[in-house]
């Protein structure tokens, strides 16, 4: 929550320095952005979890100040359902499996701000907040997880006109976030961690303006690739894609 609280406050620090004036009429946007996907998530030699796919979604912002500046912010939590089964490990051999059912949730915050090179490109600079936990029940042992980070991503994006009032849109970034791992397990006790999350996001949409109602709808697809990093040396990797779709009603003040 802290984390999501100074990405609002950045958002409004940038806007009073780009947007120092009120006599000017601002293009705002607000509207709803889901993304329904599939998470892989890091799994050791140990482990074998199956995640359902789950619907991710929030609202989304932007703010306008002329045709080569924008901000946007955008903040999503979505729900997801795992299963699966570990063995521990015992003085070289395997223990008991414990087989285990779980709920995740996961936080997203993206506030940046978006420069236009032209008609088609733009380059955008930005925080991101990401957060996930679960409460874990299994027949031998239950467990909690908690994983925090927060830091700078960057990107470029591009419009390509296709027809009237239609339009391809792609990103793709990088992001580099610093946080904290903590675990507890009530075998094997608390433990917790130093870490960081790089990785990339890439996104590719259609969208459609609808004139007379000043509204955008798109739909179209996006990746997500996340390596950690702990402080011990250890590292995983995750992946998160699906489908997304987003409705945005644009007006002035």
């Amino acid at each position: 929550m802290k984390k999501n609280i100074l990405a609002c406050c950045a958002f409004l620090v940038l806007f009073t320095f780009v947007y120092p004036s009120t006599g000017t009429a601002l293009d705002l946007s607000a509207g709803v952005y889901t993304w329904y996907s599939w998470w892989e998530l890091p799994e050791d030699q140990y482990e074998d979890t199956e995640t359902d796919p789950g619907l991710v979604y929030g609202p989304t912002l932007a703010v306008s100040f002329n045709e080569f500046c924008t901000m946007t912010f955008v903040f999503l939590y979505g729900k997801f359902h795992a299963e699966g089964e570990s063995s521990f490990y015992v003085v070289n051999s395997l223990g008991p499996i414990n087989y285990y059912k779980y709920d995740i949730e996961r936080y997203d915050s993206d506030t940046a701000i978006n420069f236009k090179l032209n008609n088609y490109f733009k380059v955008y600079l930005g925080v991101k907040y990401s957060a996930f936990n679960y409460e874990l029940d299994g027949n031998v042992a239950d467990s909690d997880f908690e994983h925090k980070t927060f830091g700078p991503g960057s990107g470029i994006s591009i419009t390509i006109p296709v027809a009237e009032n239609t339009f391809i849109i792609g990103n793709v970034g990088g992001l580099y976030l610093k946080g904290k791992e903590k675990y507890r397990d009530s075998l094997a006790g608390d433990s917790s961690f130093d870490i960081t999350d790089y990785g990339y996001n890439t996104s590719l949409s259609l969208a459609y303006f609808i004139k007379p109602a000043s509204t955008t709808l798109s739909l179209g697809g996006r990746y997500q690739y996340i390596k950690t990093k702990y402080d011990d040396g250890f590292s995983n990797n995750s992946r998160f894609y699906g489908v997304t779709v987003s409705a945005v009603y644009i007006f002035n003040i």
